[in-house]
């Protein structure tokens, strides 16, 4: 038997359970979610034996079913069948009169997404491709120093500045979601920053989120200048190394920009493959609020 179940109304402690299940996805953590989704339901199966996670967002009298801001995927948690996931989807079809979701890889779904990532346990710079290997090393003669010191609201203002012009929904909206974000994970210890300091001033930073078995690319950048001297391809690089040192999976976050899958393939990553699933008519609006939920995945390589 499968329910669909609003949020208040979820046994927290057997979610915790199957939550832990899960260590190494981040998205489906309650530090991750609970602060990118505002309102959720849960399609749970047999009293738990399985859950999905399902964010939307109300506007006026109505309610979408929405990947948010900041999240790649709701997780298929637990045991499900591939016919029990076509049943769960076929009560979110009448549930929400329109939904946009991205879920966990099932072969349910005919569409799919991708991102990429990398087993980091072998990692070495000799597999980089030239491009890559070049700018590492150009950027490892430039005298720079690193620091490990977020000061999120500081780092925010330097995303704002490097990435409004150049990322379509980097806007005030976008910008206080990542801040809290960056609050809860810091409290939670998931959260690893190292940021590129060349002439006393900071031009460049990555943010990472560490779970159970994987390094997560969150977000970063680096300034003009320091991009075309390699800085951004040496932090990347210091950050595959990291996850090579807690032998561990990095994923790159992934983009549907062919040019910032390109750069993510420069160090050898592979594409992995997840579902999108969509259905009823498009509202108005809904142009703007898929600009910002696809925020995070637009990168500035």
């Amino acid at each position: 038997m499968i329910n669909l179940v609003d949020y208040k109304f979820i046994d927290s402690s057997k979610l915790a359970a199957l939550r832990t299940k899960h260590k190494g996805d981040p998205f489906c953590q309650s530090c991750y979610f609970n602060v990118v989704c505002d309102s959720f339901v849960a399609l749970v199966l047999n009293d738990y034996q399985g859950v999905l996670l399902v964010p939307y967002k109300k506007i006026g009298p109505w309610k979408w079913a929405l990947t948010p801001l900041f999240y790649r995927y709701s997780q298929w948690l637990g045991s499900w069948s591939e016919f029990e996931k076509s049943r769960a989807l076929e009560l979110l079809v009448k549930h929400f009169q329109f939904g946009d979701l991205n879920l966990g890889k099932t072969d349910a779904l005919e569409q799919a997404k991708f991102h990429q990532e990398l087993d980091a346990k072998c990692y070495a710079i000799e597999q980089c491709n030239t491009q890559a290997r070049r700018m590492i090393r150009k950027a490892e003669g430039q005298g720079i120093q690193f620091t490990a010191e977020l000061k999120i609201d500081s780092f925010v203002h330097f995303l704002s500045i490097e990435l409004s012009a150049k990322v379509d929904g980097m806007n005030s909206e976008a910008l206080s979601r990542l801040k809290a974000l960056l609050h809860e994970l810091n409290s939670a210890h998931k959260l690893h920053f190292e940021g590129a300091i060349l002439g006393g001033e900071l031009v460049g930073g990555i943010l990472i989120v560490e779970v159970a078995g994987r390094h997560l690319y969150l977000k970063g950048t680096a300034t003009r200048d320091a991009k075309r001297v390699g800085v951004y391809y040496l932090l990347m690089h210091r950050a595959i190394m990291r996850a090579r040192e807690a032998q561990v999976i990095f994923d790159f976050g992934g983009s549907g920009v062919d040019g910032v899958a390109r750069f993510n393939r420069n160090f050898g990553a592979h594409d992995v493959t997840y579902s999108h699933f969509t259905w009823g008519k498009q509202p108005y609006l809904y142009k703007f609020l898929k600009r910002l939920r696809n925020l995070w995945k637009e990168k500035s390589a």
